[in-house]
């Protein structure tokens, strides 16, 4: 009789993983927004100049009329 070779194999084989997400979504933005002025900025009004009043043109001097 031939002996028979035992073979004994013993594998162990322990997987981990661990997922890491590539990109992280941040609530909110890296940068702050500069605020918009709402509404126009106020402009200082130009004077206005005050309008020259109507002189009206003196009449000619009437001829003095005597009722006799």
């Amino acid at each position: 009789m031939t002996p028979t070779p035992t073979a004994t194999a013993t594998a162990t084989a322990t997987a981990t993983a661990t997922a890491t997400p590539t990109s992280t979504a941040t609530p909110f933005p890296t940068s702050t927004p500069t605020p918009t002025p709402t509404g126009t900025p106020r402009t200082t009004p130009t004077p206005r100049s005050e309008p020259t009043p109507r002189t009206r043109p003196t009449p000619p001097p009437r001829p003095l009329i005597s009722i006799r």
